[in-house]
């Protein structure tokens, strides 16, 4: 009898140990170019085992995500953990947490979808280079593109690969969005150059951060890593977590990953 008790106490005590497991901020990529599970609470982080893959990009929305490598796309569920890998165009891509566009092939996968779709959109239909992707809504997805200095939002059918609507972006990400690095993330737009990074939300607001200290004239690079963070790289400085609310921001750092020799 006091065998079976015993028992009990270990199932329920397992059960009660695995109900207060940190929770999954998202996945950031360290210094070494790995992606890594981020746990714990802002300001307070734990990086966990790095996915055994150079992450050259990736975006990541809390639900799951995606990872480019080399030459796979790799589908990440919501704990960051990868669920399953496609050969994939060599080189970078752009990313949302659904879907990729391969400049290469002028491909893009949606990922997730029922079924996931490829499509190939003609250069002329986007008239300059992709840099950014909004989320997949019914049948059309919203790419903002570069063409000359100005970004330009163009609204693609997922069934015929055609182009639905496209319009000048709103404000600053307009005028000066193709001078740096950009990311969109749901209706908000951020916008990260050599001296600070700029907020735009979908109101139309501007907030703005200083990025100072990295190695003089590197471009920082902006990667969604989980529902409302951003990691934020610039050259030369540890990587930052910045956590987007609707009315304010704020920048933590990560967390130094020694490897095992």
């Amino acid at each position: 009898m006091n065998r079976i008790a015993l028992l009990l106490w270990c199932v329920v005590s397992a059960t009660a140990e695995s109900n207060f497991a940190p929770p999954v901020v998202g996945v950031a990529r360290d210094t070494h170019r790995q992606l890594r599970p981020v746990y714990g609470v802002a300001g307070n982080f734990v990086l966990r085992d790095a996915i055994p893959k150079e992450a050259l990009n990736w975006a990541f929305s809390g639900a799951g995500g995606l990872m480019k490598a080399d030459a796979e796309l790799l589908t990440l569920d919501s704990g960051g953990r990868v669920t399953s890998r496609h050969p994939a165009p060599q080189g970078d891509a752009v990313l949302s947490a659904g879907a990729a566009f391969f400049p290469e092939t002028n491909e893009l996968w949606l990922m997730g979808a029922d079924p996931d779709r490829k499509l190939r959109i003609e250069p002329y239909a986007l008239g300059g280079d992709v840099v950014a992707l909004g989320a997949l809504h019914g049948r059309s997805v919203p790419l903002a593109v570069c063409r000359g200095s100005r970004v330009w939002l163009v609204t693609v059918d997922v069934t015929s690969s055609a182009v639905m609507r496209e319009i000048l972006a709103p404000g600053v990400i307009g005028d000066r969005g193709c001078a740096g690095a950009l990311l969109w993330l749901d209706g908000n737009f951020l916008l990260a150059d050599t001296r600070e990074l700029t907020i735009q939300t979908a109101g139309g607001d501007e907030r703005h951060l200083p990025l100072a200290g990295g190695v003089h004239g590197a471009q920082p690079e902006l990667h969604r890593a989980g529902e409302r963070w951003v990691q934020v790289e610039v050259a030369g400085r540890s990587p930052l977590l910045l956590l987007v609310n609707s009315d304010s921001e704020q920048l933590y750092r990560l967390p130094t990953v020694e490897t095992r020799p």
